[in-house]
């Protein structure tokens, strides 16, 4: 996995994340939204062309075009195994000790590692991450924020 982040995008812009071989030949494997900060992130998997050796190249590009960005190359060196996935709905609560802490709908605590984009206590949000294998969070399930955006 790639953490993908960018920033300086109007707030709740549509931005479009790109992945090829060639830094002009890249292909559309996510649309993403920008923040109240006008910040995006995101967690992709390597496509699996991507083996040990091969260069990859990412871009962020706004929906109209105007704006693109092009990444040097990502030169892969292994492929781990994957950990488990979530995506969860919930409230960001002011509870967190180490970490920033979200009640999901089901009632359960998760501690949120990463990029909030600007989201606070009190944001209602949608979240998919992966579970962390270790964390210096102390409260709940821990997730690695993949992506994060306002919940419907």
């Amino acid at each position: 996995e790639v953490t993908i982040t960018g920033r300086g995008f109007e707030p709740g812009a549509r931005v479009r994340l790109l992945v090829g071989r060639r830094p002009n030949n890249l292909d559309v494997v996510e649309r993403l939204r920008a923040g109240p900060r006008g910040r995006v992130s995101a967690v992709v998997e390597l496509p699996e062309w991507a083996r040990p050796g091969r260069e990859v190249y990412f871009a962020l590009q706004t929906r109209d075009r105007d704006g693109r960005v092009v990444s040097e190359p990502f030169r892969v060196t292994a492929r781990p195994n994957r950990p488990e996935r979530v995506s969860l709905t919930g409230t960001i609560t002011n509870r967190g000790v180490e970490c920033p802490v979200m009640r999901s709908d089901d009632g359960r605590t998760y501690s949120l590692t990463g990029d909030l984009q600007g989201y606070r206590a009190g944001d209602r949000v949608f979240v998919e991450g992966r579970i962390a294998e270790a964390s210096i969070c102390q409260q709940g399930t821990t997730v690695e924020i993949r992506r994060i955006s306002e919940a419907e």
